[in-house]
């Protein structure tokens, strides 16, 4: 699969100088007139819309020194015949003891396509 489009978000940080630090993010909401994101098949050539369109609130996360946090992001996209693609993204953040994030990767780990 490869993933085209633009991600419109909001994301507000909170640092302090002993390495702790905090955000908050929200994914905007997907409508027909903002910009549209899609998953297309390499072999098959199918397109897949991203649906469930928004707002997607994360919860705020509080990092702090030696501190590892994961969150979960599961996603749906649909084909223009019905046919769902159902895929779920790990995030992975991992400060060390001088409160510098040293690990900050977006790794798939399920991706199921669901034929109407």
């Amino acid at each position: 699969m490869r993933f085209f489009g633009e991600v419109p978000f909001q994301y507000h940080e909170v640092t302090s100088s002993s390495g702790n630090f905090t955000f908050h993010q929200q994914l905007s909401p997907v409508t027909p007139n903002t910009p549209q994101f899609s998953a297309t098949g390499q072999t098959s050539g199918q397109v897949f819309w991203y649906r469930n369109g928004g707002p997607i609130n994360f919860m705020e996360v509080h990092l702090s020194v030696g501190s590892v946090t994961t969150t979960v992001d599961n996603e749906v996209y649909v084909a223009s015949n019905g046919d769902r693609l159902n895929a779920s993204f790990q995030l992975h953040e991992t400060v060390n003891a001088n409160g510098v994030v040293t690990v900050l990767k977006v790794e798939p780990t399920n991706f199921q396509c669901v034929r109407k």
